[in-house]
């Protein structure tokens, strides 16, 4: 007897934890102010690690800057990027006036090879193996060469 009345504890126990979980609401709350360097016109952000890279259309660039504002990084001379993405280590950026999705890892540039050409690519998503890239004047998702 007594048996199934630890058994019926423990199960009210746990109904109880979970209605508090439940119950429980999360928040935004306002950590911090981030000033970025002047001039900077930001459009896109992803944070790797500890650090955050923007694009800025506008001044055709990307910079990397930790969370206190500092740049720590740059790539320059980038034609407009756009809604970039990071992932396994890979910084994505699709170039909407060059038609070009570029992957920059250890401070290299090289193209992404993809079974399409894009006409103003304005994003992209990577998740492991898995890269979708929004073909913005084809109205099309691509993918790429594999």
């Amino acid at each position: 007897m007594s048996r199934w009345y630890f058994i019926s504890f423990l199960i009210m126990v746990l109904v109880r934890c979970k209605d508090s979980v439940k119950k429980e609401k999360q928040e935004w709350v306002f950590e911090r102010k981030i000033e970025l360097p002047k001039k900077s016109r930001p459009l896109a952000l992803v944070k790797t690690g500890d650090d955050i890279w923007f694009s800025d259309p506008e001044n055709f660039r990307l910079l990397k800057i930790d969370l206190n504002g500092k740049v720590l990084d740059s790539i320059t001379r980038i034609k407009r990027p756009m809604n970039i993405d990071f992932d396994n280590g890979k910084l994505y950026i699709p170039e909407f006036l060059s038609d070009t999705i570029w992957i920059y890892e250890n401070g290299d540039k090289r193209p992404l090879d993809l079974c399409a050409k894009p006409k103003a690519p304005a994003g992209l998503a990577a998740k492991g193996d898995t890269i979708a890239v929004a073909d913005f004047y084809n109205h099309r998702i691509i993918t790429p060469n594999r």
